[in-house]
């Protein structure tokens, strides 16, 4: 049997050399393996054009944020219509929607059940698009409050799966990161 401790250690010395001694032995029986077997991730490289006045974010960053608003809003659907509407309100960049109409163009989807509501990324998709301009108001979306603009901060192009639990829609959707923080644009009125 092998001694990891001097009699002079205590139980809680004692205790931490043999941790460290099996992690140690375990780190160098598994330094020889090299092949990682099942699913392998795949690696999204992210590069962004920089624009006067922003910073832009790593691609984990991006690839972060991109996945936390998406979240968000199906958490905010689960809970209510009304919480899923305020969470658009609040995530949508700075200036892009008529809140009054957008309001009342959303009252439509109080009819709809969105308790099994989810909205993906696919960050393999995440692209940078710098000269993406904002979609423009016309008859159907008056709820958009600008004219085709190009966004502050980088702007990211990514493909994002809507599902309702029975049927999927995948879309190329938007995303612009200002100062660290993501926004997107919703309207309502189609």
């Amino acid at each position: 049997m092998v001694r990891f401790c001097r009699n002079w250690a205590t139980d809680g010395e004692c205790t931490m050399r043999r941790i460290r001694t099996f992690g140690v032995i375990a780190a160098l029986l598994l330094s020889g393996c090299t092949a990682a077997t099942g699913p392998q991730p795949t690696v999204v490289t992210v590069t962004a054009t920089r624009q006067a006045g922003t910073s832009n974010a790593d691609a984990t960053s991006v690839q972060s944020l991109i996945t936390s608003i998406m979240y968000g809003e199906t958490q905010a659907f689960h809970r209510s219509v009304d919480a899923g509407i305020q969470y658009d309100l609040d995530h949508d960049y700075p200036g892009f929607i008529n809140e009054a109409s957008f309001r009342n163009c959303a009252q439509r989807w109080n009819t709809l059940s969105w308790a099994a509501y989810s909205r993906v990324a696919d960050l393999a998709t995440v692209r940078p698009d710098p000269n993406w301009l904002t979609p423009k108001a016309g008859p159907k979306n008056v709820d958009i409050a600008m004219s085709p603009v190009k966004p502050k901060g980088d702007t990211y192009s990514v493909t994002v799966t809507d599902s309702d639990g029975q049927a999927s829609q995948p879309s190329t959707v938007h995303v612009t990161i200002i100062d660290g923080v993501a926004y997107d644009y919703n309207w309502a009125c189609v």
